[in-house]
């Protein structure tokens, strides 16, 4: 197990990481200098991975026994983890950036194999129509999704309902956990389960 916090770390870590065959555990949280999680040798062994509180751009390994995949901080992130084959379970959390569209156009691509994904999000701005088609979550059976909304003045009635979205992004989702709340005004939750036949 490595956690490191608070630590200056700089752009040879991807040499070192290969260094630490035995790795199964490895957390990365508040390390600003760290800009690219990018390792171009397998990690043979590691099976969980959080980041969090970096200002990464880019977040790319191989790690065929890779199960769990963490991520707190900005939604500009690169996320290419598509080789980890055996990664069923990931959570996504932004509280600063104003990007749900990220969430059905970044996340599929970079996390194709997930089954499982917990996705918090903070909206400042009327939610976008969500024209394009998107890429698909073609494993996704299980989402649990927080959403914020910066005021609820800006957005109407309906607004929410263009959430329905998710439906097409995730075509064989099982369970659709939604929790939309206005910021300081009033909350709500909508609870969906989908049954497939």
């Amino acid at each position: 197990m490595l956690t490191l916090k608070h630590v200056l770390v700089l752009d040879n870590f991807q040499y070192f990481l290969p260094k630490c065959p035995a790795l199964e555990w490895l957390e990365i949280l508040m390390c600003s200098q760290l800009h690219n999680l990018h390792v171009s040798e397998p990690l043979l062994r590691l099976e969980f991975l959080r980041v969090q509180g970096c200002a990464i751009n880019k977040i790319e390994l191989h790690a065929p026994k890779l199960t769990t995949f963490e991520y707190r901080g900005c939604f500009k992130v690169i996320i290419a983890l598509h080789k980890c084959l055996k990664l069923k379970t990931a959570s996504i959390a932004s509280h600063i950036e104003d990007n749900l569209e990220y969430v059905f156009t970044g996340l599929p691509n970079g996390l194709p194999h997930v089954e499982r994904l917990h996705v918090k999000v903070f909206v400042r701005t009327q939610i976008p129509g969500f024209t394009q088609l998107p890429l698909k979550f073609i494993n996704l059976r299980h989402l649990i999704m927080r959403i914020t909304f910066g005021s609820a003045k800006r957005f109407g009635k309906n607004a929410v309902l263009q959430l329905a979205y998710l439906l097409e992004a995730a075509p064989l989702l099982v369970d659709l956990h939604l929790d939309v709340s206005y910021y300081a005004i009033c909350t709500f939750i909508l609870f969906v389960v989908l049954n497939t036949l």
